[in-house]
């Protein structure tokens, strides 16, 4: 039973580990601007282009700015 565990499964094998990529993500700058009584912003966000992570993202990268000017929002 060589190559083979005690509870029957294959022992494990080490994963590739993650490749470098000198080519980065290109991007552009979104501006979120507004006011709120006291409280006025211009805030840019990133966002990516040209890899498949960038559909998901840039709607984090939207919510995340979004929550905290909601909570900016909230102490004036």
């Amino acid at each position: 039973m060589a190559g083979v565990t005690g509870c029957g499964a294959d022992a494990p094998v080490a994963a590739p580990g993650p490749t470098a990529s000198t080519a980065a993500m290109s991007w552009t700058g979104t501006h979120l601007t507004g006011t709120d009584r006291t409280l006025t912003w211009d805030v840019v966000v990133p966002r990516s282009a040209g890899s498949p992570v960038a559909d998901e993202l840039n709607p984090r990268t939207t919510a995340s700015v979004e929550y905290f000017l909601d909570a900016a929002r909230a102490t004036v």
